[in-house]
């Protein structure tokens, strides 16, 4: 009897069907970019898809995911402190490609944050892209596809992802995790549809109330003066924070208050029993103004925007402020 195959699976069943059928048919192409949100599980079906295609056949390690020890798989990502991955890590990892397969089976590599390639890197990828070697494929994963060489996506496999519903998120913690049902539902609402982030919600208690004293940093401007607004940003904003570490810090604030612009405006629409900040409702602003609340959504698109030309972080904050 056909072993059955779990994959690890919250949300997004088209582009796994996608890849299930490829391995029933065994068509695999040989390079696939995965391209969504961050955290919304891309690197987890990766290596569930590699484990496939690795151990296919081999006795009791179908549905194996620890595969990080196998010299088939190699996984290459942004090293701590560049911005770019350089042109030594991809020649590094070719060259390990290119190498014989230990079980006779596929050689897979996996690319993290594929956008943060140099140019070099990219054009060192594109000649292996050029020349496919048989059972060699190659994973590229990202969250910003335009950023990657257009010769490299034209010769891969695009397979998009998506954020999870609320209800698929909370299904997978109750039912995966035995998550306390209310607990669950918070951190559904709060994940913004990423799976990963929701987990990390559960288990991380510091990072939840993280995430929760940043959502009460942004609801205390709506009281305060602009010098106020700009004196709370201070104590929160580290001297420290310069560069790609200020970017991220930025993004991060942006996507928790982008949450909170939307609680606020499903509460003035009368569906407050939708909002995900629960936890603080009742720091909600009393008089809530629906066209500053869109306006106010519409610039932090805009400031992502400027945050991705380099725009100073703090600038872009203290612009979002005075909108606000």
């Amino acid at each position: 009897m056909k072993k059955n195959i779990v994959w690890p699976q919250v949300g997004n069943e088209t582009a796994i069907n996608f890849l299930k059928a490829s391995i029933e048919r065994d068509d695999i192409a040989p390079a696939y970019i995965f391209q969504g949100p961050k955290s919304v599980g891309k690197f987890k079906i990766a290596k569930f898809f590699a484990s496939q295609l690795i151990f296919k056949g081999v006795e009791q390690k179908g549905d194996n995911l620890e595969i990080g020890s196998s010299g088939d798989l190699q996984i290459l990502s942004l090293l701590e402190g560049k911005q770019n991955i350089s042109i030594t890590q991809v020649r590094e990892f070719n060259k390990a490609l290119n190498l014989s397969s230990f079980l006779n089976n596929y050689k897979v590599g996996i690319i993290r944050d594929a956008h943060t390639l140099s140019r070099e890197a990219s054009n060192a990828l594109l000649k292996t892209l050029e020349e496919p070697k048989k059972k060699v494929t190659i994973i590229l994963l990202t969250s910003k596809i335009s950023q990657i060489l257009p010769t490299i996506i034209s010769r891969s496999q695009t397979i998009n992802f998506y954020p999870a519903s609320s209800q698929a998120i909370y299904d997978y913690l109750v039912e995966s995790y035995g998550a306390d049902r209310i607990k669950a539902k918070q951190v559904a609402r709060l994940s913004l549809g990423l799976p990963a982030l929701a987990l990390k919600l559960l288990q991380d208690d510091s990072y939840y109330t993280s995430l929760i004293d940043k959502a009460s940093l942004f609801l205390g401007f709506f009281n305060q003066t602009s010098s106020d607004k700009f004196s709370s940003l201070d104590e929160y904003w580290d001297k420290k924070f310069f560069g790609q570490v200020a970017k991220e810090k930025a993004l991060e604030l942006f996507a928790v208050w982008d949450l909170v612009l939307r609680d606020l405006l499903l509460t003035s629409q009368g569906q407050a029993d939708l909002i995900a900040f629960e936890a603080l409702r009742d720091k909600f602003p009393a008089d809530i103004d629906k066209d500053k609340i869109i306006s106010a959504l519409d610039f932090s698109d805009k400031a992502r925007e400027y945050l991705e030309a380099n725009v100073s972080a703090k600038a872009v904050m203290e612009e979002f402020l005075i909108k606000l």
